[in-house]
């Protein structure tokens, strides 16, 4: 015998579970999916039991993690772009800036705008145009910082007394190599084995 509430969603649970997922307030939900009666948390409760709204629940738990960890991600990159750009490769061999079009992608993530500049030159007999490209970047200095607050390098002094500064700045790097690594692996095993690296050199 199938467990109640097993078949397919209907379209008040669809839209119960899209409400619920935006606040989690169950009883709010239910009455904003279009539902009735004296009391609608216990109504709400009694839906939520269905394997068909719990089905519906995890999928939408697992999209928000995983929008959440992928926003993340991309937001830590944008500022480790910034953060660690080397402008020098805006530019040619000779000096002069590249075409945008040859710019590295790191170089075109960090630039926070372009400024064109146009004047006249030369003679009425034979006028010319020159043209000023400037590209702006966003502040290395305070990406840096937002990094340094994540890696928890700037408090760290401060929330961990006693730890000495090899200690510190060993926690800070398995961080960044969490970091860097996609934020896998652990933390405590990686400090650990570089103490014991630091010990025998």
């Amino acid at each position: 015998m199938a467990a109640p509430g097993s078949g397919k969603p209907t379209d008040f649970q669809r839209a119960f579970v899209r409400h619920y997922l935006s606040h989690f307030n169950a009883g709010k939900a239910y009455t904003e999916a279009g539902g009735t009666g004296k009391n609608p948390h216990q109504s709400a409760y009694q839906l939520l039991q269905k394997d068909s709204v719990r089905k519906l629940l995890a999928q939408g738990m697992q999209r928000i993690e995983t929008h959440g960890e992928v926003t993340a991600r991309r937001i830590l990159d944008e500022c480790m772009r910034i953060a660690f750009v080397d402008v020098t490769e805006a530019f040619d061999e000779h000096g002069n800036l590249k075409p945008l079009s040859e710019l590295p992608l790191d170089v075109k993530k960090a630039i926070s705008g372009i400024d064109i500049e146009t004047r006249s030159i030369g003679s009425e007999e034979f006028p010319e145009v020159s043209t000023t490209k400037k590209l702006r970047f966003w502040s290395k200095d305070k990406h840096l910082e937002l990094l340094g607050k994540y890696l928890k390098i700037w408090t760290e002094v401060h929330e961990h007394r006693g730890k000495d500064v090899a200690t510190l700045l060993r926690e800070a790097r398995a961080r960044e190599r969490r970091l860097r690594n996609g934020g896998n692996g652990d933390a405590s095993r990686e400090v650990h084995e570089e103490g014991q690296h630091a010990e025998e050199a």
